[in-house]
């Protein structure tokens, strides 16, 4: 394999390692926004808040994972049009 592809293929595998950080990262805000929600009772808050808080919620776990499949996308067509280029 030619240093050059070696060098693509890094590249790729640092892109896949970003993107799962960028997810974890994500999904743990998402996580503890949940424990939060499930606290709310006990804090005597409204349950409009608490509704409130779970849409909010799984609005991040939805962009996290539509980001988390577009940066693999991209990054695998990124990867495989520089390796075409040889």
């Amino acid at each position: 394999m030619k240093k050059k592809n070696l060098t693509i293929l890094a590249e790729f595998f640092g892109h896949m390692l970003t993107g799962a950080a960028m997810f974890v990262g994500m999904a743990l805000l998402a996580v503890g926004l949940s424990r939060f929600v499930d606290w709310l009772p006990f804090l005597h808050s409204s349950s409009l808040a608490a509704g409130l808080l779970h849409g909010v919620e799984q609005c991040i776990l939805f962009a996290d994972a539509v980001f988390f499949v577009w940066w693999l996308i991209y990054s695998t067509y990124k990867a495989l049009k520089e390796l075409m280029k040889d």
